[in-house]
């Protein structure tokens, strides 16, 4: 669909589109995604897709030592965590179920990516409140 390049030096990236209908259908999505936005839509919209896909790689690491849940009324973006040590994931499940009950929000190794477009949901856009904060002062 596209080659893409970002050298890292504060610039924008380099985009080589295969498929012109791919590209418009893109550009469409990142426009609609950041509609106050008055350019780099697509640039926006990229970063964002590559920084949840490296949150869900780090909720899946943490998963694998410890089960993170949230309650309901917690910070967002918040999780706590259960070590896993002698329990198995299923009865430290269990276990919060009984303890927490109608107060349990989330346990994130359930649906990793439903956790963590939780998280983006309260996560602000950097580039986005950069712009708007020029606007309102």
């Amino acid at each position: 669909m596209t080659h893409h390049l970002n050298r890292g030096d504060g610039g924008s990236h380099i985009w080589n589109w295969l498929d012109q209908a791919a590209k418009q259908a893109f550009l469409a999505e990142a426009k609609a995604a950041y509609p106050r936005q008055t350019c780099e839509h697509e640039d926006t919209l990229l970063s964002r897709m590559i920084d949840r896909l490296e949150h869900i790689a780090y909720l899946r690491r943490q998963t694998k030592t410890a089960l993170l849940f949230r309650l309901k009324g917690d910070a967002p973006g918040v999780w706590k965590t259960y070590k896993v040590k002698n329990a198995t994931l299923e009865s430290l499940r269990e276990h919060l179920h009984k303890r927490c009950g109608d107060k349990l929000e989330m346990i994130a190794s359930d649906d990793i990516e439903a956790a963590a477009d939780f998280d983006f949901a309260f996560t602000p856009d950097p580039f986005c409140e950069q712009i708007l904060a020029q606007f309102s002062e």
